[in-house]
């Protein structure tokens, strides 16, 4: 028979939940990706997708998708490996300028 009083029980069950709740993010793998949004005057539009497009292709980054959200109303570019996603970053943020400001996720 169990000796321990039921609080004892909850707090250690609660307890566990709790620790696995917080190491749950740890068996995602990481998806790297730019997230560009306008600033300003600027428009967030196929057009810009088609330009992003282009410059990478140019000059040799593999990505996996470029997808231009409507919520957020920025363009998403997804690559498989953080060295490429960095390299992206530099060449996308030089090639937009200030118009539209380019994030590392």
């Amino acid at each position: 028979m169990n000796q321990n009083p039921l609080w004892k029980t909850l707090l250690v069950l609660l307890v566990l939940v709790g620790g696995a709740l917080y190491a749950l993010p740890n068996f995602y793998g990481s998806d790297p990706a730019l997230q560009i949004s306008a600033r300003r005057d600027a428009m967030v539009d196929q057009q810009l997708v088609e330009r992003i497009t282009d410059l990478l292709k140019a000059e040799s980054i593999e990505y996996r998708s470029v997808e231009l959200e409507q919520e957020p109303d920025s363009v998403l570019v997804r690559f498989n490996q953080v060295d490429t996603q960095l390299v992206a970053q530099s060449l996308v943020s030089s090639e937009l300028g200030r118009a539209y400001g380019v994030a590392l996720n």
